[in-house]
């Protein structure tokens, strides 16, 4: 809820549905576990419905499985106001949108994992917190299917629909 002459910010442009399952369709197609693991990021950014970067921080043990909504439910904490909100992580409509579809996917595709360190934070997305700019990094994502500026090794997966300022 605002306050009384507060205003929205409205500068990002969301990532609504059809966009993720035409993302998630180019990197289903492109086969990789990069591209794996791009889809899975991007699913759960969307699902955290905030600043893409925050999606960075949802560790492992902050994920609860909710028996009666038959879901995920994880912690994301909100870097600007320093709380903690809890984010379903839900089935999709389809497999092109699907949290659970996307995160099997990345399981089953990524590099060997690293031994567990029980004094270290595992993170859900180590991919994300290894870079200094999460945000970005996901934009990048993003803008690696673009048809004429994306990257080289996508572009036969291209997406010719991206809304412009997506990324």
């Amino acid at each position: 809820m605002t306050k009384a002459g507060e205003v929205l910010d409205g500068s990002e442009t969301p990532i609504y549905l059809p966009t993720l399952e035409n993302v998630n369709t180019s990197y289903a197609k492109a086969g990789t576990s990069e591209a794996n693991m791009r889809k899975f990021v991007l699913t759960t950014s969307q699902r955290a419905v905030s600043r893409a970067g925050e999606a960075a921080w949802i560790v492992v043990d902050g994920l609860e499985w909710d028996p009666y909504f038959q879901c995920v439910f994880a912690q994301v904490p909100q870097l600007k106001t320093s709380k903690v909100r809890m984010v379903a992580l839900t089935a999709g409509v389809n497999r092109k949108c699907c949290w659970f579809s996307d995160f099997g996917d990345y399981l089953a595709t990524k590099p060997p994992c690293h031994v567990w360190d029980p004094t270290m934070a595992d993170w859900l997305m180590p991919e994300l917190r290894n870079t200094d700019t999460p945000g970005t990094t996901i934009g990048s994502f993003l803008k690696a299917l673009e048809v004429d500026t994306g990257a080289v090794k996508y572009r036969n997966v291209a997406v010719p629909d991206l809304p412009p300022g997506l990324a």
